[in-house]
């Protein structure tokens, strides 16, 4: 199954997305940049909450962004979380993926930030 993983971010689609266009790229980059934060805040507080259908829609949203950005190994840990909490189930070991797969995606956006914790 380690094959199976996907990238933490695919150039070949954001090339595709962008039509290998370098500014397109980097307004692309920074706009998941600029949100990434935000969006896993989004999901941790309505986790915390207890609010099943916001956390289900910030999953989502979170996928959703991945997807278009070729964020592929936060996309598919994403939508993972968001099936197992549509089928009831808490999502410990998705979150724990998506966690990683946010952390991976973050050393990657921001080269000189990186965090060094392996998980």
């Amino acid at each position: 199954m380690g094959n199976d993983t996907p990238p933490a971010l695919d150039e070949n689609h954001l090339t595709r997305v962008t039509g290998g266009d370098p500014a397109l790229m980097d307004e692309i980059l920074g706009m998941l940049r600029g949100e990434l934060d935000e969006r896993v805040a989004t999901l941790d507080n309505a986790l915390n909450a207890g609010d099943r259908e916001a956390a289900i829609q910030a999953a989502h949203k979170l996928q959703g962004a991945a997807a278009y950005t070729g964020a592929a190994r936060l996309g598919a840990a994403a939508a993972d979380l968001e099936a197992r909490l549509r089928e009831g189930a808490d999502g410990g070991e998705a979150l724990a993926r998506l966690r990683t797969a946010v952390v991976q995606l973050r050393g990657l956006l921001n080269p000189g930030q990186a965090s060094s914790s392996s998980t």
